[in-house]
């Protein structure tokens, strides 16, 4: 499924840029993943309210 959404080849040079590649193209894999069932279930994030709930705790 990464390799249909992502492409099968890696273009970087170097061995451990293509590490990095291969990992990032499996971050944004999770990533859509967790977005894809969040819409399916109808789960809401509110990631804004606990950035919040810090910002009135450390207020001056």
């Amino acid at each position: 499924m990464i390799k249909s959404k992502f492409g099968d080849a890696v273009r970087s040079k170097t061995w451990t840029a293509q590490v990095n590649e291969v990992l990032c193209k499996i971050i944004c894999h999770n990533l859509y993943c967790v977005i894809m069932e969040m819409h399916t279930l109808g789960i809401s994030a509110d990631f804004d309210r606990k950035v919040r709930e810090v910002s009135e705790k450390s207020a001056f």
